[in-house]
């Protein structure tokens, strides 16, 4: 039983690999400068669900969220960009087909 639960393969890696596609997809996801960077929450959301059910990636996919989470726009940002509201929601209308909060 145990050793078969050391070989069995890690079920956080897709979400990590989920989120670095999510990433890099920002230019063909969003329109506007402020969308393509709002993709980084959605990648953020992924590494977060990383690390949480994948005990062994928490600290990769935290430091992995938390540099997603820097790319995004900023409080300032937010708050200047006049399409947008802190709590709305931006739909991604790309291969993603995710849509994310803005916080």
């Amino acid at each position: 039983g145990f050793a078969a639960l050391e070989a069995k393969p890690s079920f956080g890696l897709p979400f990590l690999r989920i989120a670095n596609l999510v990433a890099s997809s920002a230019n063909s996801c969003g329109t506007t400068p402020f969308e393509k960077r709002a993709v980084n929450w959605l990648a953020a959301r992924y590494a977060d669900k990383a690390g949480s059910v994948d005990a062994s990636l928490k600290s990769t996919a935290a430091k992995t969220a938390a540099s997603y989470r820097g790319r995004a726009p900023q409080k300032t940002e937010i708050f200047m960009e006049k399409s947008y509201n802190s709590g709305d929601t931006i739909r991604f209308n790309c291969w993603v087909g995710d849509s994310v909060r803005i916080p």
